[in-house]
């Protein structure tokens, strides 16, 4: 899935794609406008606080649970700063996880930051996320522990993947 402004990166390298509408120009432009003399602090919450978990979300959100009901699945993995999938997976009950793509304290940053947007979209929808399962990622250890939860385990099974439970320090695994 991606906005339709990326379909045509996916279409050239040969990837499969769902196309999403692509946020209200005027939403993002106003985001970009500010961000372009924020402090850093400011930066992220711009991004990872209003775009991702707002406009972002929003224009995908349709095509997501589209994409839901028709294809049916069992498992929805997500990377961390994309909530369309997660919110949509939450509404329909689908099994979410998160790859671990980052350092884990930088994804569980950026899920405080979008917290409040995306609880004013479904209630308790942030506190949902820190609990749902995060697999290793390209970036993460290979020697990292990994959780006994229940969530943690019926990712396992549907996928073979050695899967943590999020939520508080254990939201991502830490890159070295």
């Amino acid at each position: 899935m991606t906005p339709r402004s990326g379909g045509t990166r996916a279409e050239a390298a040969g990837i499969p794609m769902s196309l999403g509408d692509d946020p209200p120009t005027e939403s993002v432009a106003e985001i970009w406008e500010e961000f372009a003399s924020a402090t850093p602090r400011r930066r992220a919450r711009l991004v990872d606080g209003l775009l991702f978990p707002g406009p972002q979300a929003e224009a995908l959100l349709p095509t997501m649970e589209k994409a839901i009901r028709s294809w049916r699945p069992d498992l929805i993995l997500r990377e961390p700063c994309e909530y369309a999938s997660a919110v949509a997976a939450l509404n329909s009950g689908v099994t979410q996880a998160t790859v671990a793509i980052s350092q884990g304290r930088v994804e569980a940053s950026a899920l405080r930051l979008a917290g409040p947007t995306l609880d004013r979209r479904r209630a308790r929808t942030a506190a949902a996320l820190r609990q749902a399962p995060t697999c290793p990622g390209s970036r993460a250890p290979s020697t990292a522990t990994t959780s006994r939860t229940p969530a943690a385990t019926r990712l396992r099974r549907l996928t073979g993947a050695p899967c943590r439970a999020g939520g508080g320090t254990t939201h991502g695994l830490s890159s070295t």
